[in-house]
Order: structure tokens, then sequence, then C-alpha cells
């Protein structure tokens, strides 16, 4: 039953332009890389996984190791402890396990299918999450660009030249390397203005960089979204 469900998932992956633009991404940046695949895999590994191989993979990653325990919240901090030990006790010992650095590789890649819209990301190497404030700068920066309606790409792109139907800047970070993206959704016969359009938002910003108005903007808005996220308990 699962497997039939797995692959379901995998089809309307393939089905949202954005989803299958997402996997070209990694793919292109992260080359023979465990960044570079995708998270449920090609359908034939789905149809010959046997049980032995869950098995082999619990046993080789799910270790003290490898466990992390997070409380939040006004608690007895003796008898959380107390509860982990009793709790994890049935855990076998075990080192944290270890994986390759990821490196970032430039290139493109395109996939056509019978659809109206250009689908387009163009991505830059960034930093990662232990990159402290380049990390923190980046998310400033990406909500600059391409966060929402004040944006300057959306502003640009959308709202005075018409060239897309929607377009975002965001940075994504993971433990040794990270992405800045710019995403769209265009009409294919505005492909080169969007571009030149794009590009030269992109120079203008490394040039002149950004105001403390836009800053301080940004600066609020996070506040706002730590404050308001506090209330969930996920977050």
């Amino acid at each position: 039953i699962e497997r039939g469900n797995i692959i379901v998932e995998i089809g309307q992956a393939y089905d949202d332009p954005e989803d299958h633009l997402r996997e070209l991404v990694f793919a292109t940046a992260f080359p023979k890389h465990p960044l570079g695949l995708t998270i449920l895999g090609p359908k034939k590994n789905i149809e010959g996984f046997q049980r032995d191989d869950f098995v082999k993979f619990l046993d080789k990653h799910y270790h003290t190791g490898n466990a992390v325990f997070v409380a939040s919240g006004n608690f007895d901090t003796d008898y959380v402890l107390e509860s982990v030990k009793e709790t994890t006790k049935l855990l076998k010992a075990g080192k944290r396990s270890k994986f390759r650095k990821a490196q970032y590789h430039s290139g493109t890649a395109h996939h056509e299918r019978g659809i109206d819209q250009l689908h387009l990301d163009l991505c830059f190497n960034a930093a990662s999450l232990v990159d402290g404030q380049d990390a923190k700068a980046e998310k400033v920066l990406g909500i600059i660009m391409g966060g929402g309606f004040s944006s300057r790409l959306f502003q640009e792109i959308r709202e005075q030249q018409g060239l897309g139907y929607s377009i975002s800047a965001s940075a994504q970070q993971m433990k040794d390397t990270g992405l800045f993206s710019v995403e769209a959704a265009i009409n294919p016969e505005g492909a080169e203005a969007y571009l030149k359009a794009t590009a030269g938002e992109i120079k203008k910003m490394l040039q002149d960089g950004v105001t403390e108005e836009e800053v301080a903007r940004v600066v609020s808005m996070l506040k706002t979204s730590f404050a308001t996220s506090a209330e969930s308990s996920g977050s």
C-alpha cells in the first residue's frame, strides 16, 4: 500500500513545475552528492526496497550518536533528563554519522513540457547555516529582493514591466552550503527581457547595496514573524 502512495507522490512532484524545477536546481548545483538527489528517489527504488534495506538503515543511523532531544517551556530539568535516560536506554551506542561536504557547481539544466508558462530559477552559491552574520544577512537580502509585493524584483519585473506572473527571491541554507535563488514564472516570449531586467536588478544591488529603510522594513517584518511563531509549540 505504501509503495503505491509514494509512487503517486513522485508523480505529483513531477506534475508541479515548481517542484520539478527545484529538483533540477539541486541536481545541477550538487551533482554526485546526496543534496543533488530527490527526496523520494526514483520509482525503481521504491518498487525494489525490501524489509532488510530498512533494518540496515535504522541500524546504521538510529543510535545515541545521532540522537537529539529538545525541550522547551517551563519544565523540571531533573525530571526531563531522567525521563530521557529511561526512554532512550534501549538505543544502542554509536558515533555520529559522517557525511560528505557539499561542493557547489555552476551549470544549466532545462526540461521541456507542454505548458504555457516558463519557470526559471537563477541560483548562486550562498552562506551555510554556520556562517553567522552572512547567513542572517542573506535572509534579509532575499526578502528585500523578492519577498513580497513591495520587494525590488516584484515591483520591477511584474508591476513595472509586466514580464512575469510571479517572482521571488530567497536564501536557502544547509549545514555546509547554501543557495540564493531568484525564481519566476513568466511568459516564454518574454524570457530574454526577463533575464535582462533581473540581471539589471542584481547588478544594481551589487553596485549600490540596499537602503537603511529597506533593511529596517525587513527586520521589522522578521521580528513580527518571530514573535508570532513563538505562539506555536512546533516553531
